[in-house]
């Protein structure tokens, strides 16, 4: 009898070309090596090292909605809801050889799971997306809620090891009237995403509502310059109007006040 033939892979995508893991900030060994800890987990519905593996907040998709999580207690209690079965399938079907790496960082297979570096390289999941045989999150609540998303970049020191904003009362009427610092004709709606192209469209801003109560909102906000260094960050405010006096004349305002932020 002759021997079995292995069962023939699918190579990996060619057009993306060879990833560059050190523009990643990680090396080819570390990606491969977190890959295999991660499949390793997931099989065994380890939730707890799985979480572990995540850098927060982190908001991933539930079903037709998105959750944020902002600690890995928070995100194993719901581990089943995030952690499907068509992703769990993606993950174990991974292949190290076909990781792709850019600025962003690392992925498996079309961008399920992202994987972030830390200084010393090594990697955590920094975003989970929905596999497309799932389809995507429902509609966003960002209708409930519009700004120029420049006018967050007014919230300083949003790095990780930040303590406290800079800015934490911004007028939402000043800057719906400034029209030379919030230019409005490039801002775009993208998914869930109301996103502004800055520096000649090499770099952008962009924010998305993740929850609304009243006229209190969670947001997630992205800032890129138009290099390798995105910086993200959770921010909850709430929308109050304020009475303030214009020419000695009572004139009523809305202002965003940040009632907490967790940079990324």
């Amino acid at each position: 009898m002759g021997q079995a033939v292995p069962a023939r892979q699918a190579p990996c995508p060619e057009a993306r070309g060879a990833p560059v893991f050190s523009v990643a900030g990680t090396s080819e060994e570390q990606a491969r090596a977190f890959l295999v800890a991660l499949q390793k987990a997931v099989a065994s519905d380890d939730r707890r090292k799985v979480a572990s593996m995540i850098r927060y907040p982190l908001v991933a998709p539930a079903g037709r909605r998105n959750l944020l999580f902002r600690t890995p207690a928070s995100l194993a209690a719901s581990y089943q809801l995030i952690f499907t079965a068509a992703l769990k399938k993606t993950i174990a079907e991974a292949r190290t050889e076909c990781l792709f790496a850019n600025w962003k960082g690392v992925m498996i297979h079309d961008g399920e799971i992202w994987m972030g570096a830390r200084s010393n390289g090594d990697l955590q999941i920094i975003a989970i997306n929905s596999p497309a045989a799932e389809g995507r999150a429902g509609k966003s609540s960002a209708a409930a809620f519009k700004v120029h998303p420049k006018a967050f970049s007014l919230i300083e020191n949003l790095q990780p090891d930040a303590e406290y904003p800079v800015v934490t009362e911004i007028s939402l009427d000043a800057v719906a009237a400034n029209d030379n610092q919030f230019p409005p004709g490039e801002i775009r709606q993208e998914g869930e995403w109301v996103s502004f192209a800055t520096e000649g469209g090499r770099g952008f801003a962009r924010y998305r509502v993740l929850q609304s109560a009243g006229a209190r909102y969670t947001v997630e906000y992205q800032e890129n310059g138009g290099g390798t260094l995105t910086t993200s960050a959770i921010i909850d405010f709430v929308v109050e109007k304020r009475i303030l006096r214009k020419d000695g004349k009572p004139k009523s305002v809305r202002v965003l006040k940040v009632l907490a932020f967790s940079a990324r």
